[in-house]
């Protein structure tokens, strides 16, 4: 039996289903607003996987710790200086003496007398070498001990914050995140230039994302984070040490005024300004967002690890399909911008 043309395409569309057509690209603007909802999972998704690992999180000392060491340094070396400059206006004290059998007994007495008196010179002249010697290295010392007690308890204090912060630190993620503004760059952040295909997602940074939130925001999130942390900060380990550096700082500052090789040298110690709260916030806040960053690259890489919602936690699309097809390099369709506006509408 011969078909027409027409009838077999007849067939193939009832077959197809009386509505069926072929999807479209999206339009610019339904990309952007895919691109700008899967961009806020992305983040809250990141951001998720990331305080789950808060254990590798670690705030490095502050520049004020290598500055304090460069004093000790100072210090030691100025203890150095000290000992041989005033032993060497000690030594030049001592005069030379003529042969006395040329000067008759009273020249020769002179000669003596000047002789024991250099000495004598030289001999206090050592001791105060000695004494500003010592306590310079005593200043060192001292700093020293109290720099090296607090090093480890600031690697500590990022992890332990926000291991006891970690549900009011995601509060505050995700408030940020749903008012982040993302429509207006979330197409090139999410799939890069155009025609937003698979080649121009593949050269988009992994890490586009959490760049965008976290860098670029980050003096927000940490104003954010501040009362969160602030009291956690307070009881933590890190204070009360810092709080001791502070007071032998100051005490060592005092006393290295007294001493005349130091006022000569210049050998000072300036104020430390630093505010640990802000510091700390600001380094947790950093070390969320390299996290975040390990994990947004991770997803990106293989978007199909969370075609389990319930396993990917996405934060509030149902659908986990439309979130690995936007992430998945393949083309955005009017179709898959319905499913999710239908999606919305349930």
């Amino acid at each position: 039996m011969r078909c027409s043309l027409p009838f077999v395409v007849l067939l193939l569309v009832r077959a197809m289903g009386c509505g069926a057509s072929l999807a479209k690209e999206a339009t610019a603007e339904q990309k952007a607003t895919l691109c700008a909802v899967m961009g806020k999972e992305m983040m809250h998704l990141s951001m998720h996987l990331a305080l789950e690992n808060c254990d590798e999180i670690k705030v490095p000392a502050p520049p004020e710790v290598a500055r304090l060491r460069d004093d000790v340094a100072s210090f030691r070396q100025g203890a150095i200086d000290a000992k041989q400059q005033i032993t060497d206006a000690g030594s030049a004290a001592v005069p030379k003496v003529d042969d006395s059998t040329k000067q008759g007994m009273f020249g020769g007495m002179l000669a003596k007398g000047a002789e024991m008196a250099g000495k004598a010179a030289e001999v206090v002249a050592g001791g105060a070498a000695a004494a500003t010697e010592a306590a310079l290295n005593e200043m060192a010392s001292q700093l020293e001990k109290v720099v090296n007690a607090v090093e480890d308890p600031f690697m500590k204090v990022g992890k332990d914050i926000v291991a006891e912060k970690k549900d009011k630190i995601k509060n505050v993620f995700q408030l940020h995140i749903g008012n982040l503004t993302l429509a207006s760059s979330a197409l090139s952040l999410v799939r890069g230039d155009e025609p937003h295909g698979p080649e121009e997602y593949a050269k988009v940074p992994g890490d586009a994302l959490t760049d965008f939130l976290c860098r670029k925001s980050a003096k927000n999130l940490v104003a954010q984070l501040m009362p969160v942390c602030e009291e956690a900060i307070k009881q933590h380990t890190v204070t009360k040490t810092w709080d001791k550096v502070i007071e032998n700082y100051n005490s060592l500052s005092g006393k290295i005024a007294t001493i005349d090789f130091a006022k000569k040298h210049d050998l000072t110690l300036k104020p430390i300004e630093l505010d640990i709260n802000n510091y700390i916030v600001s380094q947790c806040v950093e070390q969320i967002a390299l996290l975040m960053a390990k994990e947004e690259a991770k997803i990106r890489a293989k978007p199909d690890l969370c075609e389990n919602s319930q396993n990917c936690g996405l934060h509030k699309v149902k659908d986990s399909s439309l979130f690995v097809t936007v992430f998945d390099g393949s083309q955005l369709t009017d179709r898959l911008y319905n499913r999710w506006s239908n999606e919305q509408n349930k």
